[in-house]
């Protein structure tokens, strides 16, 4: 709580931690083994775990692993490779994969996430979609999303080197192209 004073906390159902994230007004968010919520000041002022799980319908609550924890503007990110779930900080909305989400990236406040088969996609008035140029990752993992500049995205990947997507004003993708490098000799 201090910073030289450490005590654990578990979360609800006592599995491990897989990411945290910060959002912009310095509350903690975490993500679990089938399990996500927040860390908050209890009634005495000793710092707590907050499950969100009671926000899920039934359906939803069997997800796996949370690997990634994103804060966005308009709410909290929360990415297993089942499902992603946002909460606004009222109601959790939940999107389940096709077939695997990979990594779920933030870049200019836009969000992108890789799903295994069917590549690179972002989130569209409520929906994920694919952005143009984006099956060229179907089968081929990302590792890193990085903002190059104001109208471009550096996407590195595990075996395929590195590319540039190119973005309109709108922060949409208009083409992705292929970076050579030394390596790829």
């Amino acid at each position: 709580v201090d910073g030289v004073n450490w005590r654990r906390m578990k979360v609800s159902n006592n599995t491990n931690v897989r990411s945290f994230a910060i959002d912009e007004k310095g509350r903690i968010y975490v993500g679990a083994e089938n399990d996500f919520g927040f860390l908050a000041p209890d009634s005495v002022g000793r710092m707590s775990y907050h499950t969100l799980l009671d926000h899920l319908n039934e359906k939803d609550k069997d997800f796996g692993d949370v690997w990634k924890v994103v804060a966005v503007k308009d709410g909290i990110y929360f990415q297993s490779t089942k499902k992603i779930f946002h909460w606004d900080g009222k109601a959790i909305k939940t999107w389940e994969a096709e077939h695997s989400f990979h990594i779920l990236f933030k870049v200019h406040e836009t969000l992108y996430v890789r799903q295994k088969n069917f590549g690179l996609t972002t989130f569209k008035d409520n929906r994920i979609v694919l952005v143009k140029g984006g099956g060229a990752f179907s089968n081929e993992g990302i590792r890193g999303m990085i903002p190059y500049g104001d109208n471009e995205v550096l996407i590195v990947t595990m075996k395929r080197g590195m590319y540039m997507m190119h973005l309109d004003d709108n922060n949409d993708s208009k083409s992705i192209t292929h970076v050579p490098t030394k390596i790829d000799d």
